[in-house]
């Protein structure tokens, strides 16, 4: 999952000592790109407040190069990687969830709710997954993804079962549509 610079290169420096032990060893590049937009950053236009919560890949590029505010900002850290000298493998999360990629990983969590929750809030002391679903959905409706509260999964169907109601992000309610 990409953050800053520091975090992949020190990622970076670990699957080199690794290939240097002779393991096989890749740094694959996770875009988070269906991660929700939280807050407007610092010097970006205020106009973008009323994208908070909707994947990065649907947000508008305010800067007007790119597709997405998120394929800018991916494209601004690939960029430094590149100029460092990192070798990479970018993985883009929008296509492994179109694709299907970690549908295996996604039904693990959600068939083990209770026991996702007590790890979550054993290692943050986060209590948010005791009475939901460790998931956020996609709004077929607003499209927003932090709006969502997943309080059923039907296996058979691979099916989450959710309700758009809002939810507090950094200390300011974000409404859901129903």
């Amino acid at each position: 999952h990409i953050g800053s610079l520091a975090e992949v290169t020190r990622n970076y420096a670990v699957s080199l000592a690794l290939q240097e032990q002779g393991h096989n060893s890749q740094l694959i590049v996770f875009s988070d790109n269906k991660d929700g937009l939280r807050k407007v950053p610092a010097g970006l236009p205020r106009s973008l407040s009323k994208y908070l919560g909707y994947p990065v890949t649907d947000v508008p590029d305010p800067f007007k190069c790119h597709s997405s505010y998120g394929d800018h900002m991916v494209f601004l850290l690939l960029d430094a990687l590149d100029k460092c000298g990192v070798q990479y493998t970018l993985m883009s999360g929008a296509e492994a969830y179109e694709k299907g990629l970690l549908r295996g990983e996604i039904e693990i969590l959600l068939g083990n709710p209770q026991r996702i929750g007590r790890i979550v809030e054993e290692e943050t002391g986060q209590e948010k997954y005791e009475d939901v679903l460790p998931y956020f959905a996609l709004c077929s409706s607003c499209g927003r993804i932090y709006t969502t509260k997943a309080y059923e999964f039907l296996p058979e169907e691979r099916k989450v079962l959710y309700v758009c109601e809002g939810m507090e992000i950094r200390g300011r309610w974000l409404e859901g549509c129903g």
